[in-house]
């Protein structure tokens, strides 16, 4: 009976590690396109809403994952009146297997005039698009 009840308290110790495992790099993808979408606002000189930022973040990985070349996707926030568009521009694969896309993202504030960088991003082995470069 012990050694039933020790195993299955390692069973849900070691399903922990599992789920930390694909919480983190969700996390790590949200933090840096966050970040980078922070630093192209910033740019602007204008400074986007924390909202503003996960739309935008989300929209780059839709439009990563499922947008064939030049096919934009868009995202817009109705409470700031800021928006923006990623379109994929090219897809490539690297020497070791990774697909890369370069992409353009042109942000829209409100107040100010738009924004636009050029960008590329691998997809890792997680299915996260993340950002290599910017161009």
């Amino acid at each position: 009976m012990r050694r039933m009840l020790a195993s299955k308290r390692l069973g849900c110790a070691a399903a922990a590690p599992r789920r930390i495992l694909r919480i983190v790099p969700a996390m790590l993808w949200l933090a840096a396109h966050l970040s980078m979408a922070a630093a192209a606002s910033e740019a602007s000189g204008t400074a986007l809403s924390g909202v503003d930022l996960q739309l935008a973040a989300e929209a780059r990985q839709q439009a990563l994952e499922t947008k064939l070349s030049q096919a934009p996707t868009f995202w817009t926030n109705e409470a700031t009146g800021n928006a923006g568009v990623i379109t994929p521009l090219r897809t490539y694969r690297t020497s070791t297997g990774y697909y890369c896309r370069v992409y353009q993202e042109r942000i829209h504030h409100r107040t100010g005039s738009p924004v636009t960088r050029t960008a590329t991003a691998c997809r890792d082995d997680g299915g996260v698009w993340r950002n290599i470069s910017e161009n």
